[in-house]
């Protein structure tokens, strides 16, 4: 699945969350008003829904947005890491807008080989991994975590 080149990415979230900043972000996407607003609502559903931990950084040891791994010569683009300081575990978090990702095989697949290249770079650690939807719902992949023995 391709991401639309012109549609807001990750790193934008937090951006059109305020007004002068969704207004900058609309200008730098080349969004019109509707879309503009949707994205941003979107946003703040999202930054206020069950994964908004995943941007509390007193509750994290490593976070980043648009996190780019190489596997096997292809480059997965992660939308959004964080590693929690409370018990070390690794989110490997997708934003989608679809209601319910989680019951479009390829998008699980997408997420869990995203989930798979966190593993191998943390061999021992636990790497868990979930849909953020439009909704702001945190929907976390086969409802488990994966962990891998170095």
């Amino acid at each position: 699945m391709r991401r639309d080149q012109n549609a807001p990415t990750v790193a934008a979230i937090p951006l059109l969350t305020t007004a002068p900043s969704a207004l900058a972000a609309a200008r730098e996407f080349g969004l019109d008003a509707e879309p503009a607003s949707q994205a941003r609502d979107m946003a703040e559903r999202i930054l206020g829904g069950q994964g908004a931990w995943a941007w509390d950084s007193a509750l994290l040891a490593w976070q980043a947005n648009e996190v780019e791994l190489v596997v096997q010569d292809r480059t997965l683009r992660i939308d959004r890491l964080v590693q929690r300081s409370d018990d070390g575990h690794w989110w490997v978090l997708d934003f989608k807008s679809a209601i319910a990702p989680q019951r479009q095989p390829e998008l699980r697949a997408q997420l869990g080989g995203y989930r798979s290249a966190v593993q191998s770079l943390y061999p021992g650690q636990c790497v868990r991994a979930a849909f953020l939807n439009a909704q702001g719902d945190l929907i976390e992949l086969d409802g488990e975590s994966r962990m891998k023995n170095g």
